[in-house]
């Protein structure tokens, strides 16, 4: 699964933002179909209700949440501290992943011809990290800092991170790349932590960081159209207020091409405003779109919250659902739910929602 906004094709997210700038022109009676008012109380459809029958509770990063207990849980990128990865049933084979690091960056020293070889004279080394079988690598992305990856075996699976840095601070990074690989341990796919840290894939990191990411798509068995993701991120020292829905409409609102008749005339504006899930304070908007020429109808519907400077609790939040999805693909079939069940199903979800309870919490 891909997270970015980056990934969707371009009629998806882009058209998006014109799409929720057009709907501030349009007169909402004259086209829904559906007015919700009451987040959290939209009764379950008969094809609903038994997803729900038997749950399951899934931890990402501080969070978690009740899915459905046939549902896939893909978990998307993560940050503890620096970017890490998982993967699964490698960890014997970290020599050669660390083989095929070096020759990559073997390949690419050419580059350095000119630079200064006191910043680079750690480029193309391997050391051994703070836990037993760690490596760390020594390269260069654009050759301007050094990167170091961090090659982490934990039973029989493997992590991967990758954390740049300046040439005067490659003391302070290693020890920020040693103390991630300190903290980590595996995760059985059921447990919930109890302790301080942050749940990734496979695993769980103790601790607090200063740079903390986590994300997951859940799939549904039942409908595999149906696509549902949340993103969590720590905001440093200042709030990024691009990222909000309202301010994205805003932006948009005087380039939108509208006016009776077109295709975004026809859209179906399902709910719109404030919101609370759980503690964070946000903006939703829940939209049926019109076919078009490259796709069917289909539900987006999105919640986002700016989070507050510096909370590991109160963190910037991004939720997506969408229907009609195939191969990533957005669009790509028809929904499999009607805008009722659509709702009912989101409204389910993001109830659940909450900060992962911990002994420190408890207190």
């Amino acid at each position: 699964m891909n997270f970015s906004r980056s990934s969707h094709p371009n009629w998806v997210w882009l058209d998006l933002l014109t799409l929720f700038a057009t709907v501030m022109f349009l007169k909402a009676n004259a086209y829904h179909k559906y007015t919700f008012t009451r987040p959290n109380m939209t009764e379950l459809s008969a094809r609903i209700s038994p997803l729900f029958e038997r749950t399951k509770p899934v931890c990402f990063g501080r969070l978690m949440i009740d899915v459905p207990a046939t549902a896939t849980v893909v978990y998307g990128p993560a940050d503890v501290d620096f970017p890490i990865v998982y993967i699964a049933d490698e960890a014997k084979q970290i020599t050669a992943h660390v083989a095929k690091e070096v020759e990559k960056f073997e390949k690419e020293s050419y580059m350095l011809h000119g630079l200064s070889t006191t910043d680079f004279a750690m480029y193309g080394k391997v050391i051994d990290g703070a836990v037993q079988g760690q490596k760390l690598v020594f390269g260069s992305k654009g050759f301007i800092d050094l990167t170091i990856v961090s090659f982490i075996p934990l039973g029989k699976d493997l992590y991967i991170q990758d954390g740049g840095s300046p040439f005067k601070q490659i003391e302070k990074h290693v020890g920020i790349l040693n103390k991630a690989a300190k903290n980590l341990r595996l995760r059985a796919e059921d447990e919930i932590p109890t302790e301080s840290g942050l749940c990734i894939e496979g695993g769980f990191a103790r601790s607090e960081y200063d740079f903390e990411k986590a994300s997951i798509g859940i799939r549904l068995k039942e409908f595999p159209d149906v696509h549902f993701s949340i993103e969590s991120l720590k905001n440093g020292d200042y709030l990024v207020p691009s990222d909000d829905i309202e301010e994205l409409i805003k932006d948009a609102r005087e380039v939108t091409p509208h006016g009776p008749g077109t295709w975004y005339s026809k859209i179906d504006f399902l709910r719109r405003g404030q919101r609370q899930i759980a503690h964070w304070t946000g903006s939703e908007v829940l939209v049926h779109l019109p076919a078009q020429k490259t796709a069917t109808s289909t539900h987006e519907f999105h919640f986002t919250s700016n989070g507050a400077i510096n909370d590991r609790i109160y963190t910037r939040l991004d939720i997506e659902l969408d229907t009609g999805v195939q191969g990533n693909r957005k669009g790509a079939i028809r929904p499999s739910l009607n805008d009722a069940e659509a709702i009912a199903l989101w409204d389910r979800l993001v109830s659940t929602l909450k900060i992962r309870p911990t002994q420190q919490t408890a207190k």
